[in-house]
């Protein structure tokens, strides 16, 4: 791959607004009665202000734990996207009459090929390995659906954009001698200092890369994967627990606040960056001011936490 491609993608996903097309207006949208929403939405808050998170983890978090509750209380079969979808609009985690009603359909794809997987490799038994199965896949299965709900095409291209600059300059990578290994292992460094992905992110991101039609739902990749389970799984688990990847991590992290600076300044500027960047007292100004933003808010959560 040519490294200018990530970069051109990235300004590209800076420059196309919003991240999620709109629902035309006269398409159906998912609409919920508020009235009872009142204590769902201050539990939830409650629950961010203990746990402080960024707003991506927080919601990918109430989906895990809106999928566990479910799955056992309640019909697995029966309308599981759009109770989903209700519960996330109550507690404020998606805004109400704003997401088109066929958004329901492609989460009941996604679930019910989680759900297949779930009852291939973990029936129900009440066991210490099927609960590992269900939080493993269920984590995952939560990071599919916040995607789709709230698709995270500037982060993803941000670390493309860092993968292409920093992948041949890891000194520490050299040390792994699989060539696979090491993109793997430096990508996941990124995902990890620059967007603060979680290990159920990762995870994500990894079975999507090992096994190719999944985030499609390609009948023949979720048979592979009720087939192969423990051989994916493992797989995943050895790059997840690599003996560099903190190593890497902490290299990686020294660089990332550059990205995180770049990403502020293309949210900003939009296509305006493209004539920012010519101007070298004004760049220097905007990065300066971009900083102070950016130090101000770690404070504010430092004292939060």
């Amino acid at each position: 791959m040519n490294a200018s491609q990530p970069i051109i993608r990235l300004l590209e996903a800076y420059w196309r607004q919003p991240d999620q097309a709109p629902a035309h207006p006269q398409e159906p949208k998912v609409k919920v009665q508020m009235t009872i929403s009142r204590l769902a939405f201050v539990y939830e808050k409650i629950r961010n202000v203990i746990d402080y998170k960024d707003e991506h983890l927080i919601r990918k978090n109430a989906i895990e734990r809106m999928l566990k509750r479910r799955l056992y209380t309640e019909d697995k079969k029966r309308h599981f996207g759009l109770l989903l979808v209700e519960e996330l609009i109550r507690a404020g985690y998606l805004p109400n009459n704003m997401l088109p009603e066929r958004v329901i359909g492609e989460l009941d794809i996604i679930i019910e090929k989680y759900l297949r997987t779930l009852l291939a490799v973990a029936p129900n038994r009440l066991t210490k390995q099927r609960r590992a199965a269900v939080n493993w896949i269920l984590s995952i299965c939560a990071t599919e659906i916040e995607h789709k709900l709230v698709p995270q095409t500037k982060q993803d291209a941000l670390v493309e954009g860092m993968y292409a600059v920093l992948r041949k300059d890891v000194d520490l990578a050299n040390d792994i001698s699989d060539p696979t290994e090491r993109d793997v292992q430096v990508y996941i460094a990124i995902h990890r200092a620059l967007i603060k992905s979680d290990w159920p992110i990762i995870r994500y991101h990894l079975l999507n890369f090992y096994l190719p039609g999944w985030l499609e739902s390609d009948p023949r990749a979720i048979e592979y994967f009720t087939q192969n389970f423990n051989v994916l799984k493992d797989v995943i688990e050895r790059q997840v627990n690599h003996p560099l990847g903190d190593r890497l991590f902490r290299f990686v992290k020294r660089f990332s606040v550059l990205f995180v600076i770049l990403g502020d300044l293309l949210e900003k500027h939009g296509q305006n960056f493209q004539f920012l960047i010519h101007d070298q007292e004004e760049f220097e100004r905007e990065i300066r001011i971009a900083c102070a933003v950016r130090y101000k808010k770690a404070n504010i959560r430092l004292r939060r936490s």
